[in-house]
């Protein structure tokens, strides 16, 4: 069984806490600063770049997904290497 107390599963979830928060805070962040420019001053995202067809809002809207997905893959990657590595001690200590 295994003990809460002990100083690596706390050292786990204070890892998962914080790389979880950290994440959540920088796409909120990003999405919220899109959503406040969109409120505040819509006319940015309606003007063209460089004289394109494309806006600026659409420039912005794909960068916001293209940077949650190189986010996910980040995370997972941080995880997988550093988190699943602690708990399979953890859990290989307690057989």
């Amino acid at each position: 069984m295994i003990k809460l107390n002990d100083s690596r599963v706390k050292e786990l979830i204070e890892k998962q806490d914080f790389l979880s928060n950290f994440f959540t805070f920088l796409i909120l962040l990003i999405y919220f600063s899109f959503i406040i420019i969109i409120a505040f001053n819509p006319i940015f995202f309606s003007q063209t770049y460089n004289e394109m067809v494309i806006t600026y809002g659409i420039i912005c809207g794909l960068s916001i997904i293209i940077f949650s997905i190189i986010l996910t893959f980040i995370y997972v990657l941080i995880s997988n290497k550093t988190l699943d590595d602690l708990r399979n001690q953890i859990l290989n200590d307690e057989k």
